[in-house]
């Protein structure tokens, strides 16, 4: 995936929920656009986590996003 796809989810209005599934199998749940930054420059995101924890996430190592139904509690991977 690059990054002006993610861009366009990120930016989508009104906003959908989306997960962010990595190279390494992880997926990392983006619950709203402001728990998550793009850099500039596109390479690095960083995705703020409900317990004020974060992900750096390099963007060349997205692999997919899914979008749809979100399961309530859903948990997320740091």
């Amino acid at each position: 995936m690059n990054v002006t796809a993610l861009r366009t989810l990120h930016q989508t209005s009104p906003f959908v929920p989306f997960t962010i599934c990595l190279a390494d199998g992880r997926k990392l749940f983006v619950r709203h656009n402001e728990f998550l930054s793009i850099a500039p420059s596109g390479r690095v995101a960083v995705l703020h986590h409900d317990d004020d924890t974060f992900t750096m996430i390099d963007v060349n190592l997205v692999v997919t996003v899914d979008t749809g139904v979100v399961t309530a509690g859903m948990p997320q991977s740091s």
